[in-house]
């Protein structure tokens, strides 16, 4: 996964050329193996515009976003409708935190429109993993993940669902 993308590319006259250059020996290693290369919604690519137009420039079908809601959302300016319009099928993998001003928080104690992301997400049939971001005041994974479990069980109890549903290969879980 590719998470940050120097700014300093995208201000070139050819943004995407030296990012090509880079990775091309690395795509052709992972279309080998039949591995993905994921593009991360941070930094340089948080508008995620940049990140479908730098796919589309491979014209590769083992690369796809890694979208980083919270950055998306506060750096990107990009809501869930919005992301799920330019990045659709692209989404490989979904990261989402929380922020409240400029602290990252635990989830649902922020300004995060959870419900309005993990909604487009629905609509999308997203089947893949979703990855609780860290923050900023506690660094115990095991806080962390458990807030991220009950906060999304919470939700879906909202709705009157309580189950936990499998991923398409089995290998975790999702409260949608």
């Amino acid at each position: 996964q590719i998470r940050k993308i120097s700014d300093q590319y995208m201000e070139t006259a050819d943004k995407y050329g030296m990012i090509r250059d880079k990775l091309a020996s690395a795509i052709r290693k992972a279309e080998q193996l039949g591995c993905e290369i994921l593009f991360e919604t941070s930094g340089a690519l948080s508008g995620c515009k940049e990140a479908v137009e730098l796919i589309k420039s491979f014209s590769s079908a083992c690369l796809g976003v890694a979208w980083n809601i919270r950055n998306a959302y506060f750096e990107g300016g990009i809501d869930a409708e919005t992301g799920i319009q330019i990045l659709g099928a692209y989404i490989r993998y979904v990261r989402i935190g929380d922020r409240s001003g400029s602290v990252n928080t635990l989830l649902g104690e922020g300004e995060l429109p959870v419900t309005s992301f993990l909604d487009a997400l629905h609509s999308l049939n997203y089947e893949g993993f979703v990855c609780a971001c860290g923050n900023d005041e506690i660094s115990d994974s095991d806080i962390i993940l458990t807030h991220f479990r009950s906060f999304l069980t919470g939700l879906d109890s909202n709705t009157g669902h309580s189950e936990l549903f499998y991923n398409r290969s089995k290998t975790g879980t999702f409260p949608w």
